[in-house]
Order: C-alpha cells, then sequence, then structure tokens
C-alpha cells in the first residue's frame, strides 16, 4: 500500500511539473528584441552587396536599392559605417555626376547631412517608388528614365513625405546609373506617432 501511495505522489508531482512547465512556454514573452541588433544586421547587408556582381537589372530596382541603403545611411550606424555605405552608393552614380562629386566633398557633405539627420532625431520611415511615374526616352542614341520616390520621415517635430525625382542613365554595360534627383513635393503630415 506503501508503495502504491509513494507511486502516485511521484506521478502527480511529475504531472504537475510538466503542466507548469507547459504553462511556463505557452505563456512566457519573449523579450523585445533590439532595434540597433537588427539595423546593424541590415547594415552588414548593405555592405557586404557585391554590386560589381549583383547590380540591380532595371532603374526601379536600381532606385529600390540605392533608397534602401540611403534609409540604412540614416538610421544608428557608426562614423566608419556611414563613410563604408557612402562609398557604395557611389556605385549607383553616373560618371558625369561622380565627376561633379569629387569623393572627398561628397564624403564631408554626406557626414554633415548624416548629422543633421541625427541631432533632429530625423529618420526615414519608409519610401516607395511611384511606379506610374516611371518614363524612358532615348535621346542621342542614350537611355534615360525618369521615377519619383516618395521617403516618408519623421523628426523631432512632426512626420512629412517628400517626393524626389530620380534621372538615370543606361551606361556602356546596361547599369542604370543615376545622373542626379531634385525634391518635387513635400508635405507635413504632423503626425509624429510610430
Amino acid at each position: 500500500m506503501k508503495k502504491t501511495v509513494g507511486t502516485i505522489v511521484t506521478m502527480l508531482v511529475i504531472s504537475v511539473s510538466i503542466g507548469a512547465f507547459y504553462y511556463y512556454q505557452k505563456n512566457r514573452t519573449d523579450p523585445p528584441k533590439d532595434q540597433n541588433q537588427s539595423e546593424l544586421k541590415e547594415i552588414e547587408i548593405m555592405l557586404d552587396k557585391n554590386l560589381e556582381k549583383d547590380y540591380p537589372a532595371t532603374a526601379k530596382e536600381a532606385v529600390n536599392l540605392y533608397s534602401h541603403m540611403t534609409k540604412v545611411l540614416h538610421s544608428e550606424i557608426t562614423d566608419e559605417e556611414v563613410e563604408l555605405l557612402g562609398k557604395k552608393l557611389r556605385d549607383f552614380y553616373d560618371e558625369e555626376l561622380l565627376q561633379k562629386n569629387k569623393i572627398e566633398d561628397y564624403l564631408f557633405d554626406l557626414k554633415i547631412d548624416v548629422a543633421t539627420y541625427r541631432n533632429n532625431n530625423k529618420i526615414i520611415r519608409s519610401y516607395e517608388i511611384d511606379s506610374d511615374s516611371i518614363e524612358t526616352n532615348v535621346i542621342d542614341e542614350l537611355e534615360y528614365t525618369t521615377m519619383n520616390v516618395l521617403y516618408r520621415m519623421k523628426d523631432n517635430k512632426a512626420s512629412y513625405s517628400l517626393t524626389e525625382k530620380f534621372i538615370l542613365r543606361k551606361d556602356d554595360n546596361g547599369r542604370w546609373k543615376i545622373l542626379g534627383w531634385n525634391v518635387v513635393d513635400s508635405k507635413s503630415t504632423n503626425d509624429t506617432s510610430e
């Protein structure tokens, strides 16, 4: 009889332990993912991109990757990473644009731009290429494409959107390179959520 009671108690303790462990596993919450850790991974992914080997095939893909890298550039990354990613962004530039923007001047201006973003807690929340705005033309046997990109931004004071018009030219290797861009529209949404 004592053996039976001992076995029942042991089985009861084991059952309660398994039930408690199951309840704990089912109801536990994982700690929130560290945002800087995910950004670190994102900067590593961008810096590891081999644009010489895997350059985007279309003008839209080139501007999409350029915009994504620009978003990462204005996140919380180190000064060294800003310089490395800034140099990689130049791989998207047409020779004519590169000649007008010497690397030393470009990097100096880029660091000021990134510092201004940081000082104002300014971020690029998202971006979207307006597919309806894409136009391709041939001028003097050279292919050009223009497109608008909507950037959704946020800073200390407000949220707003900024639309930039990009112009790209296909180079001798069939790669779409950025010839320039300009702001065509800017709207404040006064929404500071998110």
